[in-house]
């Protein structure tokens, strides 16, 4: 593969996006993002990486490790995540896949194949999910407020 790279250790592939040219300016689309491979037009990101794929993020704070992710927005602190669109205000997700049209989700664990999550919060073991009705899902624990 011929990979173009920026000063922050982002890079983009010739061959993922078809010519130099078009490699060279998904890579200059970028803005905070470190590490982060074939990604573009990522827009405000601060503390992003290690993710690729990803394309029209705005606003995501320390997201690592995603991947294939899309228009996500105002993320925090993701890990693992992949095929994650339209999120917005989500916060400590880990191992999500092929998310869709997440919203307000918080402390989120070992999510897979979720779609249309809405106001999720303090989810955990989550799987299959997909095709449900928005749904909250809450984890009671026993801590003192």
């Amino acid at each position: 593969m011929t990979w173009i790279e920026d000063d922050n250790g982002n890079k983009c592939s010739v061959e993922y996006f078809g010519s130099k040219e078009k490699a060279e300016k998904a890579l200059q689309s970028l803005n905070g993002c470190s590490y982060c491979s074939d990604c573009n037009y990522c827009n405000e990101c601060s503390d992003c990486s290690y993710c690729s794929g990803c394309s029209n993020c705005s606003d995501c704070r320390g997201c690592s490790y995603c991947s294939e992710c899309r228009g996500c927005s105002y993320c925090s602190e993701c890990r693992g995540c992949s095929y994650c669109s339209d999120c917005s205000y989500c916060s400590k997700c880990s191992y999500c896949s092929k998310c869709s049209n997440c919203r307000g989700c918080s402390d989120c664990s070992e999510c897979s194949k979720c779609s249309y999550c809405s106001d999720c919060s303090y989810c955990s073991d989550c799987s299959y999910c997909s095709g449900l009705k928005p749904k909250r899902i809450v984890k009671l624990t026993n801590a003192k407020r």
